[in-house]
């Protein structure tokens, strides 16, 4: 829990990214409840013998239009989720190899034995 403290700052600079893809991951989840909801209705449909062709067509439409929201969401939540990752890691290398450009010669010295 301590890197997240160590890294509010970033979090808080990049809230945006964040907010929005937590955002995205709710409204996933939300959209998974749908398809098992459908496939309950088409059920209770075919005991009652109600069901149509078109009724049918319907919902099969709905759950796969569903799905390809659901993939779109995914991918865009990875995107913006990682995506704040991948603009972060300059910013860290940068500041690592001042870091280490800094130092004395004798932190950089490596005395390996040879083989």
């Amino acid at each position: 829990m301590r890197i997240f403290a160590e890294l509010f700052w970033y979090f808080r600079q990049e809230w945006k990214r964040y907010t929005g893809a937590v955002f995205l991951l709710v409204l996933v989840s939300l959209f998974e409840l749908v398809p098992p909801m459908v496939v309950g209705k088409l059920v209770d449909a075919t005991v009652d013998g109600s069901i149509t062709p078109e009724y049918l067509l319907g919902m099969v439409g709905t759950v796969a239009a569903l799905w390809a929201a659901v993939y779109w969401l995914r991918v865009q939540w990875r995107i913006w989720l990682f995506g704040a990752a991948a603009s972060w890691e300059p910013e860290c290398a940068t500041g690592f190899s001042a870091i280490l450009l800094s130092s004395p010669l004798a932190f950089l010295t490596v005395s390996a034995p040879v083989i």
